[in-house]
């Protein structure tokens, strides 16, 4: 057994719907996912989604696997700082039974090498505020805190 990271291709389809469902529920129950969910995440079916991070060569769509299993997925966008190529991930997920065996270290490493080969010199993600978990994550792969949003209920 052995986890393991690759680009999505079209065979994946019924199993990333699968994952970005168990992602958006999970994510409901998080401090600050109405906000993200209007404001920054992405929108659509996850057809539209997978189609779109497939076909488009500044995307990507890493799945995640453990033993030739499905377990996560990673959406990456190039986008341009100032004027230096960055690597956004979008969205990462593990399901909650496989944190601990090693995807999303074999996803983050992926990302990293296909974001160089792209020529990005940034990696970038985000959090919601309370999910020490993706907070942990990223900062073991050295990703630190660039922006804290914040707001007041009225």
């Amino acid at each position: 057994m052995i986890e393991n990271a690759r680009l999505a291709n079209l065979n994946d389809l019924k199993e990333f719907e699968s994952l970005f469902t168990a992602a958006r529920r999970e994510t409901t129950t998080k401090k600050g996912s109405e906000l993200w969910l209007k404001f920054d995440a992405i929108q659509g079916s996850a057809e539209k989604i997978f189609d779109e991070f497939i076909s488009t060569k500044s995307k990507a769509l890493i799945i995640g696997e453990f033993d030739s299993c499905p377990l996560g997925y990673m959406l990456l966008e190039l986008l341009m700082i100032e004027d230096a190529e960055a690597s956004n991930i979008q969205e990462v997920f593990v399901l909650k039974e496989a944190r601990a065996v090693g995807v999303g270290e074999s996803m983050m490493k992926f990302a990293i090498d296909w974001s160089r080969s792209k020529g990005a010199s940034l990696v970038l993600g985000r959090t919601l505020p309370g999910d020490r978990e993706t907070k942990n994550f990223f900062e073991k792969h050295r990703l630190t805190a660039r922006l804290i949003e914040v707001s007041k209920q009225l």
